[in-house]
């Protein structure tokens, strides 16, 4: 059974993943890694408006940040320490099948969570993808992450996980692997009538209000938190436009204006906190027999 406030209502999960506008895939073909830095960067005002929304909500949220961007935003990674909000590794790579992608992965992640120790002054065990979400050719990254000392990931697609632990289990699962285990967080994803639209907080910003609601809703009616994941430049109507293609006007630029207020709304409907509060982690948590079930166990899970 999910963990719950004092009023009753399902304690959710709130992540925000840290990129510039600049940094989505759909403008990959558009702008390099080396010209970001002569891009205008639109980060910090969001953050900022993000941090006073959360702040008037009463809410603690979990944002995944990138080496990239933890050492072009220091300041931003240690306003939200002093918040009291937590902190995940943003991996920017896949790590795929050949021997030197998963090597490229290691050290990518491995570099990302020294860098955001070193700004944050405190232990980061958490990991979601850069590129969309993990797949099966990916399971050797879950491997990499538990060989790392990562507690949990929150990128793999649900069908995909009940791949790997045999079944629909409620969120959170534990996915068991030669190395260890991992605590897997799926981002939920909203539906119209069975059919799958995508996450459920993109949809936030793109369909009507309710569609985002009734994913929440149905999470709390399977007695599961809902993992609701954001993206900071997706509350900034203003930032640059880099492509006119069509397409990507629809699946990047479509509802911004609309995406503060709303999400504004789903706050106060609705209960969220952190992944480490809604799931009692620590450091301390290992892969010992049982002490996974014991630890979710405690948190409602």
């Amino acid at each position: 059974m999910a963990a719950t406030d004092s009023a009753g209502r399902v304690d959710h999960v709130l992540t925000v993943d840290l990129e510039e506008y600049f940094q989505v895939g759909e403008f990959a073909d558009v702008v390099t890694p080396a010209e970001w830095p002569s891009l205008p960067s639109r980060l910090q005002p969001s953050v900022g408006r993000l941090l006073d929304l959360f702040d008037e909500a009463g809410v603690v949220a979990t944002f995944f940040a990138d080496e990239w961007v933890a050492g072009h935003h220091r300041a931003v990674i240690q306003q939200l320490v002093r918040k009291g909000h937590e902190l995940g590794v943003k991996s920017s790579l896949r790590a795929g099948d050949p021997p030197r992608e998963a090597g490229a992965y290691r050290t990518d992640v491995r570099h990302a969570r020294a860098r955001l120790e070193d700004i944050a002054g405190r232990s980061v065990f958490g990991h979601r993808g850069g590129h969309g979400t993990l797949s099966r050719r990916d399971e050797i990254g879950l491997d990499i992450l538990i060989e790392e000392g990562f507690l949990y990931d929150s990128s793999a697609a649900d069908s995909w996980m009940a791949h790997l632990v045999g079944d629909r289990k409620p969120i959170p699962r534990v996915v068991e692997r030669p190395f260890g285990d991992l605590l897997t967080l799926p981002v939920a994803r909203a539906s119209v009538l069975g059919v799958p639209l995508g996450p459920a907080g993109r949809m936030l910003r793109q369909l009507p209000y309710p569609v985002a609601r009734k994913c929440l809703a149905r999470h709390e009616r399977n007695g599961q938190s809902a993992v609701l994941k954001i993206r900071s430049w997706e509350i900034d109507p203003y930032q640059p436009r880099l492509s006119r293609a069509l397409g990507v006007r629809l699946r990047h630029y479509g509802g911004l204006e609309r995406m503060l207020p709303r999400l504004a709304r789903l706050l106060s409907e609705f209960s969220f906190t952190s992944v480490e509060r809604r799931f009692g982690l620590s450091r301390d948590d290992g892969d010992e027999d049982g002490a996974w079930d014991e630890k979710l166990g405690a948190a409602g899970g």
